[in-house]
């Protein structure tokens, strides 16, 4: 009694492996074509793991997002974020303190590769090393300096100076130049938003405290 299947794919597919088979078989005395085959299944396998490479590569290049000018806080590798110290103009890598801190803020003027890095609170730009050695601290200035910004993939940027080194957060948590390729030398950049209010408050509010100062110091020592 004959057996009927209901729309299954049961019967294209023994009819594939016949077919298959036949030719096989009408070819066993050729094992050339044989070979053949199999050069061909490798080569299209090899094809599609070269497409599959390049598609993941290029999605690795895409994971980090284009910097522009803006504000942004800059953040090292053990979370600490580049600070100024106002008092001394100096950097320091510190904890987040306050998402209002606007010493932890930075305005990056970006053209291209290149990037100047000014600090919101300050207005002072941070200066490229003027010595010649290494673990020199890295300082603010009233003169914009500019650094080329690199964008190492997956959301992480150095800022090179000299000698493929640039601000590197050391084991005291100072900024100094140091080679590029430590991972204490490397960087995330987040978006900021300003209330611009509150900036304008403490910038007031740090003016005020720095005119106290000198007041009382040409006082003490007059």
């Amino acid at each position: 009694m004959p057996v009927f299947y209901k729309k299954s794919s049961f019967i294209p597919y023994i009819y594939i492996k016949v077919r298959i088979f036949a030719f096989l078989s009408a070819h066993s005395a050729h094992p050339r074509t044989i070979m053949q085959i199999k050069r061909k299944n490798y080569t299209m396998k090899k094809t599609f793991k070269t497409f599959l490479t390049a598609a993941l590569l290029l999605a690795g290049v895409a994971a980090s997002a284009a910097i522009t000018s803006g504000y942004y806080r800059i953040k090292s590798y053990n979370d600490n974020y580049m600070t100024e110290n106002f008092n001394e103009h100096t950097l320091l890598c510190s904890s987040l303190s306050a998402t209002t801190d606007y010493s932890q803020v930075w305005y990056l003027t970006v053209s291209g590769t290149d990037v100047t890095i000014k600090n919101a609170l300050t207005d002072r730009y941070v200066q490229k090393t003027t010595g010649d050695y290494w673990s020199e601290k890295y300082v603010t200035g009233t003169s914009s300096n500019t650094f080329t910004l690199n964008d190492e993939g997956s959301g992480i940027y150095t800022f090179t100076d000299k000698w493929s080194g640039g601000p590197h957060c050391d084991a005291s948590l100072n900024v100094v130049l140091w080679k590029t390729d430590e991972a204490k030398s490397k960087w995330t950049i987040e978006t900021v938003t300003v209330n611009n209010s509150d900036l304008q408050a403490q910038k007031a509010a740090l003016a005020k405290a720095t005119t106290a100062q000198l007041t009382q110091f040409f006082t003490s020592t007059a």
